[in-house]
């Protein structure tokens, strides 16, 4: 999105607008034999809006030949405000974390359900074809206690395949009420590749997985 600039001018150097971290747009994937993946997101009704999509926008695939001379792309029918993580397993099958409007989505000013793509969710795409998708936090009231939403707001997303265990290891910013003020946090989970199922740490230490509240300011 050439017409977009991410950085403000005003400071010298000129500094990035996010201090916390922005969502990628385009995400690749490198292969052995030195081709590439590369989830993007469509932005060519959102010029000028870096955090996120004003309308959930295609999610787009294209793989690039190992001498980057040709591509091509195809729709993944994913469609989103913020391409959250892309990654791809052994098996060539592709994964893609992103947002969605959740059924409390509110138009009034003030309200903590006022915002888009409080839902997140992992995709796996086989051949082009939807195998599972697995809703991780957001399907709830933003204005009850310990409510998680807002994946990826002020924070940048992270997918990734371990071939060694077979797990993917998701990572995004999200807001969560705690005391009546939602507050910044960050969000560490294995998910099983297969079933799309949320896997426990070791010990179901949920609370400290990673580095608990602290891990927040990406």
């Amino acid at each position: 999105n050439g017409a977009d600039d991410y950085f403000n001018d005003g400071f010298i150097p000129a500094t990035p607008v996010a201090n916390f971290g922005c969502q990628s747009q385009i995400t690749t994937v490198a292969n052995d034999d030195g081709s590439l993946d590369v989830a993007w997101l469509d932005y060519t009704n959102s010029k000028g809006k870096p955090w996120a999509a004003t309308a959930p926008a295609m999610i787009y695939l294209s793989h690039v030949d190992a001498t980057l001379g040709t591509a091509t792309t195809v729709a993944s029918g994913v469609s989103t405000y913020k391409l959250l993580g892309f990654t791809k397993d052994a098996a060539g099958d592709f994964y893609l974390a992103y947002n969605k409007d959740h059924a409390f989505k509110s138009a009034t000013q003030g309200n903590q359900n006022n915002l888009n793509g409080n839902e997140l969710h992992v995709t796996k795409l086989s051949g082009g074809a939807p195998v599972w998708d697995q809703l991780v936090f957001g399907n709830t009231d933003n204005n009850a206690e310990g409510t998680l939403g807002d994946p990826g707001g002020a924070a940048s997303g992270v997918l990734g395949y371990e071939p060694t265990s077979q797990k993917l290891m998701l990572y995004v910013g999200h807001s969560m009420m705690w005391t009546g003020v939602r507050h910044q946090a960050g969000f560490l989970r294995l998910l099983n590749p297969s079933t799309g199922a949320i896997l426990p740490p070791s010990g179901d230490d949920i609370i400290h997985f990673g580095a608990g509240w602290w891990y927040s300011h990406n």
